[in-house]
């Protein structure tokens, strides 16, 4: 990533706080979320494993749905949740990060410092990988924002991800017609906490595009041979 590139998204980061803060509870508190009881609890109506969320019922437990998933139920909108759906809540299971990427964070997180920039945005200097800021609420208090907003930013991510996506059209009947499909692949080449994966540039090129989960190019901090594979 590029140094006007970082610029560019400081000069835009404040939009990004207010999600930031959110996922500060996470961050400064992984004990508290891995010590998480298996079931989820709430002053009107528990959620334990075994439960089953149906049409009839979904309302009592509308408290720990999302917005997306009330309106889905509510059947409100052409998308909607099937008569017959029926959820079945399973135990909580703590997803730790990876352990390449906690360790990077024990590694590296002590060397970076945010820097001023002319324009007055901060950036992660010494940044290397990792979580750039374990402790976020540590150090000047008016520079709390940005650490939360610098340490969404490095989030982990995996080496290369693929994501499909679709496009229909829909007649007045409301018949609906795929009319495109593509399959987006997104490479990291700097900043990784992933084990590399040897590959030829050559076998890269031929199946990056169709199988991004088998084409990982060879980590290089100078990922210049890999991001032309990719491309």
């Amino acid at each position: 990533m590029s140094f006007s590139t970082i610029e560019y998204l400081s000069r835009w980061k404040n939009s990004f706080f207010l999600i930031a803060m959110v996922l500060l509870w996470a961050i400064a508190s992984p004990a508290r979320a891995q010590a998480a009881p298996s079931s989820i609890e709430s002053d009107q109506v528990p959620i334990r494993p075994g439960t089953k969320v149906t049409i009839e019922n979904w309302q009592n437990y509308k408290q720990f749905m999302s917005e997306g998933m009330i309106a889905l139920f509510e059947g409100s909108h052409f998308w909607h949740m099937p008569n017959d759906v029926v959820i079945e809540v399973g135990p909580t299971t703590p997803i730790p990060l990876p352990e390449r990427y906690l360790q990077d964070t024990r590694n590296y997180a002590g060397k970076v410092q945010l820097v001023k920039l002319p324009t007055g945005g901060y950036v992660p200097g010494g940044y290397v990988a990792g979580l750039p800021f374990p402790d976020p609420l540590k150090g000047d208090p008016s520079l709390t924002g940005e650490r939360i907003f610098w340490n969404s930013f490095y989030r982990y991510q995996p080496r290369v991800q693929g994501a499909p996506s679709f496009t229909y059209s829909i007649d007045r009947a409301g018949n609906m017609t795929q009319t495109s499909e593509a399959m987006n692949v997104q490479s990291q080449l700097t900043f990784l906490s992933d084990p590399a994966i040897r590959l030829s540039s050559t076998s890269c090129m031929n199946t990056s595009r169709r199988s991004a989960g088998r084409c990982v190019c060879r980590k290089q901090r100078d990922a210049r041979r890999c991001s032309a594979a990719i491309m």
